[in-house]
């Protein structure tokens, strides 16, 4: 499904099918990228000890 056929495709699907085949790539993004920063956090932490910790508390305070 490329260009114009992509648009064709999505026109004829319906609504739920089409959000559930957008939202899939989205999460899996959201998802790789709250690895990434839980992994940097981690490995920022693990090379300074206590010293970087408070800056990384301040990015990512939910974690």
């Amino acid at each position: 499904m490329k260009g114009q056929n992509t648009l064709e495709a999505y026109n004829s699907m319906p609504v739920s099918q089409a959000v559930v085949r957008n939202a899939i790539p989205a999460m899996a993004a959201m998802l790789m990228t709250l690895i990434y920063n839980l992994a940097d956090i981690f490995l920022s932490v693990r090379r300074m000890m206590l010293i970087s910790l408070p800056p990384c508390r301040l990015q990512a305070p939910f974690f």
